[in-house]
């Protein structure tokens, strides 16, 4: 027992660790009132299909929830490393010490994947474009089921081989040996964001062809949900090639990571992956380039409205009669 309370003094008296958990906690902080702001507007927007919608809210909702978890466990963690103990082991972590590590890794899976069903939204959208502006909202709800088992499904990958009567230094989702495991969803995740890419390069050529095709045999409405397939799918390009920078960034950093530390201290392998797995840091770059983007797309003025005050409207209409009794008098 005192080899484990060495092996946890040493984790809790690391500085980069330490590091790694404050910057996580800040950027945590920091993302969630960001996260809040991105649910008003999309609850406040009149210009996405409701499916667009429900997959965009259950996308910012995981960041909030991830963001929430991920500051009570490092707040929890920073907490006990930093306070007074007389034996390490008095600090190790226990099952309800490490019940947002689940919560945690779930939300982080959801928002690596988010961008594909919204993409997968957007596709439908084009298929169905005659009949699809306010209709087929019960697609939004599979594909919102869908999202969350494929998350899911991760969590579980991770889980497998993991040993219960281990003593646990650190709260993870997986503490099995074989490293090839936890990249898994890594590779899968990548695989579908590149595939996502490009079927979002093709959704615009097959939207911009048949914006030019409906331009005057289709109805209005039609020619409106072409034009916001456009922005749309254009739009979630660029978040479809973030998110793949991130995952495979964070991927090939967790690849070297665990080659290269192979060796390293506990701590140093903690630290690596909260720094490299920092969807707090990824979501603020994420959301600052959607509405730079997004608002791109945007016409500088959807309506010209010309506007009168009532004075200014009646004093010209005063006029008009007066000029016309006058010239009628004339005569």
């Amino acid at each position: 027992m005192s080899a484990d309370c060495e092996i946890m003094a040493g984790v809790a008296n690391s500085w980069y660790l330490r590091f790694s958990l404050i910057y996580s906690l800040l950027s945590s902080i920091l993302c969630t009132p960001c996260a809040l702001y991105c649910v008003y507007r999309i609850w406040k927007s009149s210009r996405l299909h409701f499916n667009t919608k429900s997959v965009f809210m259950s996308h910012t909702v995981a960041v909030i929830i991830h963001c929430v978890s991920r500051s009570i466990l490092h707040f929890t963690d920073l907490y006990f490393y930093f306070s007074a103990w007389a034996s390490a082991c008095q600090i190790l972590p226990t099952e309800n010490r490490c019940l947002f590590r689940k919560p945690y890794k779930y939300t982080q899976f959801m928002v690596e994947t988010s961008t594909i069903f919204l993409t997968v939204e957007r596709v439908v959208a084009t298929i169905s474009n005659k009949s699809y502006e306010h209709r087929l909202q019960w697609i939004g709800f599979i594909l919102i089921l869908a999202h969350n088992i494929l998350a899911l499904s991760f969590v579980e990958i991770l889980s497998i081989g993991n040993d219960t009567s281990q003593i646990s230094y650190y709260c993870a989702v997986s503490n099995a040996a074989f490293n090839i495991q936890k990249i898994i969803p890594d590779i899968i995740i990548f695989t579908l964001q590149s595939f996502t890419f490009y079927i979002s390069i093709k959704m615009i050529r097959m939207n911009e062809r048949y914006q030019k095709q409906f331009q005057i045999t289709h109805s209005l409405s039609q020619r409106y949900q072409i034009k916001e397939n456009l922005r749309t799918i254009a739009t979630f390009k660029v978040t479809c090639l973030i998110t793949a920078i991130y995952v495979l960034s964070s991927g090939l950093a967790s690849i070297i990571s665990n080659i290269l530390f192979l060796d390293a201290s506990l701590a140093v392998k903690y630290g690596n992956v909260e720094l490299i797995q920092c969807i707090p840091t990824y979501y603020i770059i994420l959301i600052y380039v959607f509405f730079k983007v997004d608002n791109k797309y945007l016409p500088s003025k959807v309506f010209q409205i010309v506007r009168h005050q009532p004075e200014n409207h009646f004093s010209g209409l005063q006029k008009h009669f007066d000029d016309a009794f006058f010239h009628k008098r004339k005569m």
